[in-house]
Order: structure tokens, then sequence, then C-alpha cells
């Protein structure tokens, strides 16, 4: 008969097997999650003849235990071909969580390569016939894949270079810092319980995450792979350098976001602030109204003739101050020759004569770079011996070169070492470079978003493992806006997508993937599954997002694309709208519906800007599915809603119906839920006016009627006497 172990404190206990020290299940009161296989860590070793080896809690050593009224301490003395290796793994009960470390002894012969832990094995579904259970991940903006486990059981993905090395079939998993832009995940049933995982490393340690299963698989398993610093020496011990924290929360993923929140603003990257006390951060980008953006459409290499005039064109409508993310603004198609950005003297004359119209209609320009690649068809790559400072694979001696490639538009590119003063340089140079043309900043693409990589040079003066990347990368972007500012004060630094690490050296970044629902989004996490703002819930009003995933040519996709950024707190963005465009009636409505957005948004944008987002507990709206582009179908909200908390004693309700019906609404806001007390009035904001709906109410009970495809506005203003 097996062996149990308990660590119990209040409603929170943990059991563990007392033959091998797997962990068996986690209750919180009648809640509980239970676990099939006994795993709790597994350990890769290598000897010097690059042999692998795997031990784990479930091989055969010696299983000691000390237990107190908060924490518990296992101990493992491996035995056999292991012996000198010793594992300590710490567990601690605090305020309904647990905390989670692991130290390694290794007396032995091999080197630590990896250090899979916690390891939770067999982990079932939470409701075995609702289809409910999701799994939320911090996939770039934020991802619900549902009815995980069944997801990973039947995907068929096909390996992607852009996806790093961890995403694969029968998987949900990516490397940190990278794809994923924060270290936790939430797998929850909103009937039921959710389990919160959370890496709690303000460090941002290279590591690999997430859901592993197979095919067919009824169960999955959660890993969090760590790589040790010195990974490649033997005889080296470990401790994990953070703790990772794990607790049963009530079903909805804003519950488990709100965890990892309490921890995550107290971090580095957040020590500068909100986004209005920034000072690195210019005015102009705070200050900006709608960005326009050529992204889907970059193969017409942003001709001025194509875009100045819509730019000028949308200014008109919009009046507000505009700001353009400038794809094709050199000699080179996108994804071709970086890091070369070249000027024959007909392109220099053109760059020239736009940027001059730019500044005249007041248009602020920041066009692309990329941040991490450089192609090795091109001269320099030889003439400047680029690759002695490009990441490199491990291979099997000095000599034998292995690059991370990543072929773009079918041309091979190398992702460099951002550690390297070489490659820091080499941004840094080409940034201030084109800051000289009178542009108003930079775009350095792939810093917050690609994968990062393990690294096996020798001459780099790095660690293969530990947070190499994370220190290289954070210390180009100081350098940069150090050196670059003393000539250009008000230029400004963007990166692709969100990431958490990153936030206090860029001045905002690129949430496009907001509002994703294509078929590559589906082919990636399922037909039912949903972009959710997890970054925004943690991070938002610590720097602005802006762009978005949906283009003006798609009419269902642009009005559901828009309602999702906008509610998503991204800033308000329009791709696709071009010169020729102008004057045709197909997009007036759409960018009416646009202005709406606009001009509410910048009237309310000090206020915004530095909110809270908050879960929408009190709203009632149907579902409708919504057919767009593509053959892609989506279950969405016919409304969509956000809730804001902002300082002043207001809340900002959002209500967004992108469908083309009038919309009937519930809302029925209890101000109790979010911690206020007192009355409060609510407030219709209008493009240039406001409208009192109800005043001096404890309770806010109202029955809205939308208008079919509108932005609609609310302020939800409080007495002092209750506040927050």
């Amino acid at each position: 008969m097996q062996k149990f172990i308990s660590l119990k404190q209040a409603q929170d206990k943990l059991t563990f097997s007392g033959d091998n020290g797997g962990l068996i299940s986690i209750e919180k009161g009648v809640q509980s999650f239970k676990f099939s296989n006994n795993m709790l860590w597994q350990i890769i070793l290598r000897n010097e003849k690059r042999e692998q080896v795997i031990v784990s809690n479930q091989d055969k050593g010696i299983l000691k235990y000390r237990l107190t009224s908060s924490k518990i301490i296992l101990s493992w003395d491996m035995s056999g071909s292991f012996r000198g290796l010793k594992v300590n793994v710490t567990i601690k009960l605090k305020d309904g969580l647990s905390y989670w470390g692991i130290e390694v002894t290794n007396n032995t012969m091999y080197s630590i390569w990896e250090v899979d832990f916690p390891y939770i094995g067999g982990i079932g579904k939470i409701a075995k016939n609702s289809g409910k259970d999701y799994l939320a991940i911090p996939w770039q903006w934020g991802v619900s894949v549902a009815d995980p486990i069944k997801f990973i059981s039947e995907e068929e993905l096909k390996y992607s270079f852009g996806n790093g090395v961890e995403r694969k079939a029968h998987q949900l998993a990516y490397e940190y810092p990278g794809m994923y832009s924060m270290q936790f995940l939430a797998y929850g049933n909103p009937d039921l319980k959710g389990l919160y995982i959370g890496a709690h490393d303000g460090d941002a340690n290279y590591k690999r995450f997430g859901f592993y299963g197979k095919k067919n698989c009824t169960e999955v398993d959660y890993i969090l792979k760590n790589y040790p610093e010195e990974m490649k020496s033997p005889g080296k011990d470990y401790k994990m350098p953070y703790e990772v924290v794990i607790g049963i929360f009530d079903g909805n993923w804003s519950q488990a976001s709100q965890i990892y929140k309490n921890w995550a603003l107290k971090q580095e990257w957040c020590t500068k602030g909100k986004i209005s006390a920034r000072k690195d951060i210019p005015d102009w980008v705070k200050e900006t109204g709608l960005w326009y953006w050529n992204y889907k459409y970059y193969q017409r290499k942003g001709e001025p003739d194509d875009t100045i005039p819509a730019l000028i064109d949308l200014k008109k409508r919009m009046k507000v101050p505009m700001a353009f993310h400038w794809y094709g603004w050199d000699d080179k198609h996108n994804d071709l020759e970086y890091p070369e950005y070249t000027l024959t003297k007909k392109r220099q004359k053109r760059l020239d004569s736009a940027i001059k119209r730019f500044k005249e209609e007041g248009i602020r320009v920041i066009p692309y770079m990329n941040g991490r690649l450089w192609n090795v068809d091109t001269k320099s790559w030889y003439e400047e011996d680029a690759g002695r400072y490009a990441c490199l694979k491990e291979g099997l001696d000095e000599t034998d070169i292995k690059y991370y490639i990543e072929p773009y538009a079918n041309r091979p590119f190398v992702a460099m070492c951002p550690f390297t003063k070489f490659w820091q340089d080499k941004v840094i140079a080409n940034t201030k470079k084109v800051l000289g043309y009178g542009v108003d900043g930079i775009y350095i693409d792939q810093v917050s978003s690609a994968y990062a990589a393990l690294c096996f040079a020798s001459n780099h003066g790095h660690s293969i493992g530990g947070n190499y990347w994370y220190k290289g990368y954070k210390t180009m972007m100081e350098r940069l806006q150090k050196e670059a500012r003393k000539k250009y004060p008000q230029s400004a630094f963007t990166s692709e997508s969100v990431i958490e690490c990153f936030i206090g050296v860029f001045d905002a970044f690129l949430g496009y993937q907001c509002a994703s629902f294509g078929s590559f989004f589906n082919n990636m996490f399922g037909k039912d599954s949903l972009t959710i703002p997890l970054f925004s819930s943690v991070y938002h009003g610590y720097i602005p997002l802006y762009a978005t995933g949906a283009t003006i040519k798609k009419e269902k996709e642009f009005y559901l694309g828009t309602a999702w950024d906008a509610c998503g707190g991204i800033q308000p963005s329009i791709d696709g709208y071009f010169t020729e465009d102008i004057g045709k009636k197909e997009y007036e409505q759409r960018l009416k519906y646009m202005e709406e957005w606009v001009r509410k948004y910048y009237r309310i944008r000090d206020k915004l800007i530095d909110a809270e987002w908050l879960p929408v507990n009190d709203v009632k709206t149907k579902i409708e599915k919504i057919e767009l582009a593509d053959g892609v179908i989506k279950k969405v909200p016919a409304v969509v809603t956000s809730l804001w908390k902002c300082k002043d004693w207001e809340m900002i309700f959002l209500a967004v119906n992108h469908t083309d019906k009038r919309q009937k609404m519930a809302l029925s806001f209890k101000p109790n839920r979010y911690g206020v007390n007192g009355e409060c009035d609510l407030v219709e904001v209008g493009i240039e006016n406001e409208t009192v709906l109800l005043k001096s109410k404890k309770e806010i009970k109202f029955d809205m009627s939308l208008k079919p495809k509108s932005v609609n506005l609310y302020q939800i203003i409080f007495s002092e006497k209750g506040g927050y």
C-alpha cells in the first residue's frame, strides 16, 4: 500500500507519495487537482562524451522528509549510477499559495544539463464532458486554448522555426524570453476551478514551459525546463534562482493573472512607474491618437504616393495626432538583407521628400529595422566576420559551427548574440544613422517577441544558460537610449509584440496580435480558441501598446478586430488603408466606426493610458458566430466589453457592438465587487460632450441598446467619500 506525505495549512493541502515523493494532489477546501504519475522533478545529465542520462524522483534512492506547519523539505540521496547526486525540494505554504524551490548537489562526473522542475505529471480534464476547460497561456498578448487536452491529443502541428524550439505537435510550450511574454499559465474551467503555475523570476532566466502530451492522450504533463548557467561543467551544483508559485483559483483566468500581477509589478521592469510618470517615454507617444501601419500590405514597399495622401486623409477625418509605423522606407524589400539598410541617391531623395511632408503634416514616423537577424548572403556577413558573434548551437567541437537559421523570403538569416558588444554596436549604429534622416524613432523588430536561444559560443563572454539573453538586450537598449537621446531627445524605440522583461527599456510595444483571428491562429491553437487580454490584465498602464492585426480590407475582421483592440488596451490603430481607397464607399462606414473610437479615446486618453485592467463581472450580452475571411468562424460576444480602473475615483467602461444589428446589453454594476464603496454616476462620453445617464447610485443597473457598429464609452465616477 502506498504511503502518503501531506503538507496542510488552513484550507490548503499538498499530498506527495511516501515512496518516491511524487506529487499526488493539490487541494483547497473542497476543490482539488489530482495527478496520476507521481512525478515531481527530472534532471538531464551529460558526461564528458556528451552521452545523456535522465534521473528523476522515481529512480532508486533514499527519500527523507522534514515537515513543519507551513513547510516541507523532500530530500533524495540517489544511488546506483547516480550515487553522489542529492536533490532537495522545499515547498512552503503561505496566504493560500505554495512556493517551490529545488537544489541539486552534484558530486558526480556528470554536468547538469537541464532541470525539469516542477514536473507535474498526469493532469486530466477538469470537466470530462463540458468542453469548457481552457489553458490560458502568455503567447504574445495572451491566448485561451479551448479544451486543451483534446487539442493537444489531436494536433499535428508541423515544426516552424518562427515558433522556436519548444512548440511542436502535441504540446503547448514555448521559450521565455520570446513567444511567451510572461512566466505563468492558468488551466481552468469557468464553472469550476483553475490551477495557477507561475515562475516568479525577476531575473528573466531562459526557460521553457507548458503542457506536454502525445497523440490521443487523455492526460498531459506540466514541465518547467531550467538551464543552469554552467550546464557544460561536470560536478557543478544547481540551485533554482527563483520560486515557482502554484495554487488553486476560482475558474476564470483573470483570477490567475491577478496572482501573477501581485508579484510582477514589484519587479525591475516596472520600477519606472506608470506611463504618465515615465520620463523616458516621449510625450508624443503618449499623445498619439491613431497609429497607421502597413504591415499586411508591406509588399507595396510603403511608397510615399501610396501612404502620404492616405495618412493626411485619416488625420483630417480623425482630428488627432498620428504616427506612422513604416515598412519599406529603404531600398530593400522587407526581410531581405538585414542589417544592411541602404539608399540609392534616388531613394534618399524619395525618403527626404517624404519625411519633409510628414513633418509638415505633423505626422510622426518610425521606420522598421531588425534587432536580431543577419542575412548570411550579404557581403557584410563576410567582410565584418559576423559569424563570430552569432548565436551558436552546440557543435561537436570548436570547429563545428551551427547557427540558428531562420529563412525569411527564402533567404537565410542567422540569429545574432545580443550579449556581444559587436551586435549591440551594430544595432545602435544603424539606429543612429536612420535617426539622422529626420525620423521620430525606430521600430526594432524581434527583440521583444522572437524566441531566445541557448548560445554555445565560447568567445562571447556569457554563460550558456541563465539570463544572458535578457541582460544582453537590456544593455543594448539602455546604451541606445543614452547615446541616441543626446542628439535626438524625443526619439522613440518600439519592438514587436509584447514581453514583460523589456517594459522598462522600450517606449511602446506592437500589440497587433491582440486581434488575431485568421487561419494561422486557428492552426496554432484550435478553432475555438481566442486571444485574451492576459498581458494587459497584468501590465496595462506601464507601457503603451499599438497596431492592429485586423486590416480594413476585410470587413468583419476589421469590425471585430477594432473591438478587440479597443477593449484590450491597444492605442487606436489602422492597417490597409491607402491612397487608392480615399473616397471609396465600401470604406466609409468602417472609417466612421474607427473615427468614433479614435475621437472618444482621445478625449479620455490621459485617464485610460494609466488605467488598470479589471475583469468584467457585471455584463450580459449574447454570443454570436462571426464568419471571417478564409472561412474562419469565431464564437464571440456580440458586444465586446472592458473595464478600467483610473485614478481620481473613476472607472471607464467600454462596450463595442461590432455587429450589423442593434444589440441589447444589461449592465448591472456592483462597485463593491471591485473594492469600491460609496455612490457613483454613470456618464456616457460622446465625441464632443458627455451625457449623465444615472446619478448618485450605490449600484448601477442599466439596460443599454447599442447601435450597430458602434463604440460606446462610459465613465463611472465615484464620490471621494467612497473611493477605492
